[in-house]
Order: C-alpha cells, then sequence, then structure tokens
C-alpha cells in the first residue's frame, strides 16, 4: 500500500515498536496467496506504479513492473534480497541492518525542526470504523487515510502480509532517504489493519505538509487465495535469477543505470 521512492509510489499505509512483532516466532503453516497492486495520483485513472506480491513457502517475492525489479523476503533466513533485472544485479539486507537504520532514522526524524517531520516520526491517528461500509478511516492534522477493508477467510494471510508490508517500507525507507519515506504512519496503519483481521483493499491516502496544499494517492489491492502455474513460473524464473545475477553492495547497487 503506497510506498514513495525509487523503486515505487506505494501509499505510506502504517513504528519502532512494531519491530518486536517482526522478529519474532515462526509464523506456523503459510499460505500461498497474490496480491496486485495499483497505485494512483488524485482521480487519474493511470496508475503510476504497479506490483505484483507473491506468497510462497514462507517468502514473499515482490514484482514491481517498471523499472523491473525485484524484492525477496526471506523471514527465515533474516533478509531481503533484491534483484535489478535489467542490469542483472542482485544485493541483500540483514534484516537487523533495516531494523538499525528505522530506529536511527526515527530519532533524526524526531528531533527536526519542521513539525511535519517531526509527526512523521512519531505519528498519532485518530480511528473511526464504518461496519456498514467497512471503511476504516485514521486521521490526523497533516495525514489522513481512508480504507475499505477485506476480510480473508484465512487468518494468517493478515500475518503474512502484515509483516511483509511492515519490512518492506522499512527497506524503502532505507532505499529511498527523505521525508516521504519515512515509514512510521505506514507501520501505525499496518497495525490498525491487523487488529482488526483486515487487508485493504483500497486505499485514500491525504497529505496536508503545509497550510492549504493537499496531495491525494490512492491505491487498490486485489487478493487472490490462490497461485497461478504462471505464478509459479516467476518464482521458479525469480530465484534462477538469484543464483545468476552478478551480487554487488546496497551502494553500487543503488546507482542508477549509465
Amino acid at each position: 500500500m503506497l510506498r514513495c521512492g525509487r523503486r515505487r509510489l506505494a501509499f505510506a499505509v502504517g513504528v519502532v515498536v512494531l519491530m518486536t512483532l517482526a522478529v519474532a516466532g515462526p509464523f506456523g503453516e503459510a499460505a500461498d496467496f497474490r496480491i496486485d497492486n495499483a497505485v494512483y495520483v488524485g482521480d487519474q485513472p493511470k496508475p503510476v506504479s504497479q506490483t505484483t506480491t507473491l506468497f510462497h513457502q514462507k517468502a514473499v517475492y515482490d514484482f514491481l513492473t517498471d523499472p523491473v525489479e525485484v524484492v525477496i523476503f526471506e523471514r527465515q533466513a533474516g533478509r531481503a534480497v533484491l534483484l535489478d533485472v535489467s542490469r542483472q544485479l542482485r544485493t541483500s539486507l540483514a534484516t537487523r541492518q533495516v531494523a538499525a537504520f528505522t530506529e536511527s532514522l526515527q530519532r533524526a526524524a524526531a528531533g527536526q525542526e519542521d513539525p511535519f517531520i517531526r509527526f512523521l516520526a512519531q505519528p498519532t491517528f485518530k480511528e473511526q470504523f464504518a461496519a456498514a461500509e467497512r471503511e476504516l478511516t485514521l486521521s490526523s492534522r497533516w495525514l489522513t487515510y481512508r480504507l475499505r477493508l477485506l476480510e480473508p477467510d484465512d487468518p494468517s494471510v493478515v500475518t503474512q502480509y502484515r509483516e511483509f508490508s511492515d519490512w518492506s517500507v522499512q527497506i524503502s525507507a532505507l532505499l529511498n532517504p527523505g521525508r516521504s519515506s519515512l515509514p512510521y504512519s505506514r507501520l501505525r496503519v499496518n497495525a490498525a489493519l491487523a487488529q482488526r483481521g483486515a487487508l485493504a483493499a483500497e486505499v485514500r491516502l491525504t497529505q496536508r505538509p503545509k497550510q492549504g496544499e493537499a496531495l491525494v494517492l490512492r491505491s487498490r489491492h486485489q487478493f487472490h487465495a490462490h497461485l497461478t502455474s504462471a505464478d509459479q513460473n516467476r518464482i521458479a524464473q525469480t530465484q534462477k535469477w538469484m543464483r545468476t545475477f552478478t551480487e554487488v553492495g546496497i551502494q553500487q547497487y543503488r546507482k542508477p543505470s549509465e
């Protein structure tokens, strides 16, 4: 859901306290499923970002359409592998490295003079839930999220998606430093969804960093309870890339293509 940065524009939906869940014990049985994501600016009909996220055997494969990039989250290995398909490069980030960066980033943001950045470091929201519409609203002076909820039959889907989403937004912040990628509001929203045992089918985020200025982003998320043969083939191809792409450090990976 709405993350911002080089690899994608996706909702800043859902704090360091959530790290406890992210490094906790095993899931138990993991479900296989797919989520197709599209992000839009305002009411524009054409998405500015599209991704497909495949959950398979306790790993997550997150595919960005343009540029073609894949993030593989391997919970048991405690790492994320990033693949730049056009340059055939791969790099790895340990989850402990990501967690340390997230903590240091929060301390730095909380000490800034800009009140909007301080809010983003430690966001708080008023929650309202409209049961008939299945709509959850988290509002504040700076940010308002409106989420249409989807409740999967399998509760493990919510747990798996919440953990991946928490790590994904933190990885995005590490790769794309700047106030637009601060992950803490997204983590708050992730927690609110998990408490309700839900995913977000649609999200509308209104940002008001300055008086009279507003940016609206929206996203749609289509949940599929099973993987297709095409999904399985895509995972197999990705696993081959993980073996054959040239491994580089994170700094070289982040350099733009020549």
